[in-house]
């Protein structure tokens, strides 16, 4: 009867009885066949994890192409990037001296060029061909077709100079140039045609917050809103003058925050949602808001209009930043195993892959980098169907993720035109997407 059951739920959420038949197997079935794990395919142990909502390794998939070139570095990869030409950009860490490292040009697995990062400089995001310096209270640019930094004329210092020069915490790029937040909760504009002019001050001062100090933050410009991320705030300031305008706590994390169509979007403790910052106001702006379903008890609630939906996705991945889609749709790993699609609150698709790092878009379709489906099994760019995160090729890396995984940081997945670079420890590898079939 279990066995008639079982087939009649194929691709159904088991009951927790029957599941309970299942694990008694071999027993209770052979008493009903005389051969039962060939009325099963021969896989009991696949049809349970299933049932009971384990990730399990998809059938039949297509070897995509295969690798063109890898690397190992001298270093642990700590940032990649791939330019418009395919170069492979990636920073490494120095061994032989604390907080030191090196940026790396390579074509087709040459060096290209070598930089050396000093300690006291930081490379942050890259944006069109330049990677941003910062090394104090100056900005520098590093053209990655050459590997010739730039530095900008320092920030303006305070009007009491026994406090010495500020630190750069956070830097944005603009249509027109750079938006930078200083360690003294500064903000300043720069527009790059005033800044490439030799003896120019370049920095337009917008606004200071008084008694304020500012440490790593995660900064973004949004309808002339300042809006700043920690782990346990998001707050929003105006750019003129820096007026607080809100504020959000979370019960436990706030991660990620990314532009979306309609808004902005992001991920406080399991819930994924989608705000409308126009309508986000915080009355008084200093008493926080809750904007997920387990926040702070003492918070406000979210003003009208100001959440526009909300999804809980348990165990969601809150380090790596997800991908969107131009209809909306957002696209996150969660720590479970799976690759999950969401627009408007719902589910859209969910699929199993194990994997870690940013979410690559290709075309209607998205790449994902898999750490694999078992202990020993390597590293794996799998390709998945925009409309139902449908398997549609596997490319097997050179090298796994080790036996432990311990943050999506340690792993690093980016794309030019037509190659896509995986990194790990000190492993770099290659795949030449044009060669698909």
């Amino acid at each position: 009867m279990g066995v008639k059951l079982l087939f009649a739920t194929l691709g159904e959420p088991l009951s927790s009885d029957l599941v309970e038949r299942c694990m008694a197997w071999p027993d209770e079935t052979l008493a009903c066949f005389s051969n039962p794990l060939a009325a099963f395919g021969g896989d009991c142990e696949r049809l349970l994890a299933e049932a009971t909502g384990q990730a399990v390794a998809p059938r039949d998939v297509s070897l995509g192409p295969p690798t063109a070139w890898r690397a190992s570095l001298a270093g642990t990869v700590r940032r990649l990037r791939v330019t418009a030409d395919d170069a492979v950009i990636v920073t490494i860490d120095d061994a032989t001296e604390p907080g030191a490292g090196e940026v790396l040009a390579l074509d087709g697995g040459d060096e290209r060029w070598r930089w050396r990062l000093d300690p006291d400089v930081r490379l942050r995001d890259a944006a069109g061909e330049t990677a941003l310096l910062t090394r104090g209270s100056t900005l520098g640019l590093l053209q990655l077709a050459t590997g010739q930094p730039r530095w900008l004329p320092p920030l303006p210092s305070d009007a009491e100079p026994w406090d010495g020069p500020s630190s750069i915490r956070s830097v944005a790029t603009t249509s027109s140039g750079w938006l930078v937040l200083d360690d003294r909760a500064r903000v300043f504009t720069a527009s790059a045609s005033t800044c490439m002019r030799r003896g120019s001050s370049c920095w337009t001062a917008k606004g200071h917050r008084l008694d304020e100090t500012i440490d790593e933050v995660d900064m973004l410009l949004h309808d002339e809103r300042l809006w700043l991320r920690t782990r346990t705030t998001l707050r929003a300031f105006t750019l003129k003058d820096l007026e607080p305008l809100f504020v959000a706590e979370p019960h436990d994390t706030i991660g990620w925050l990314a532009e979306h169509p309609r808004g902005l979007a992001t991920v406080i403790d399991d819930d994924v949602m989608l705000l409308d910052p126009s309508a986000c106001h915080s009355t008084p702006p200093e008493r926080a808001v809750a904007l997920s379903n387990d926040a702070c008890p003492d918070c406000a609630e979210p003003p009208p209009g100001c959440l526009l939906w909300r999804i809980s996705v348990p165990g969601i991945d809150t380090v790596a930043t997800p991908s969107i889609a131009e209809d909306g749709t957002i696209i996150v790993h969660d720590t479970h195993g799976f690759t999950v699609a969401l627009r408007d609150g719902e589910p859209v698709w969910k699929s199993a892959t194990f994997g870690v790092g940013p979410i690559l878009g290709d075309g209607d379709d998205w790449l994902v980098l898999s750490t694999g489906f078992a202990e020993g099994e390597p590293l794996a760019i799998r390709s998945l169907a925009g409309h139902d995160g449908r398997h549609l090729f596997v490319t097997p890396l050179p090298f796994s993720a080790g036996a432990v995984v311990v943050s999506s940081d340690d792993f690093h997945f980016a794309r030019g035109a037509d190659l896509a670079v995986a990194a790990h420890g000190t492993e770099l590898a290659t795949v030449d997407l044009s060669l698909r079939e």
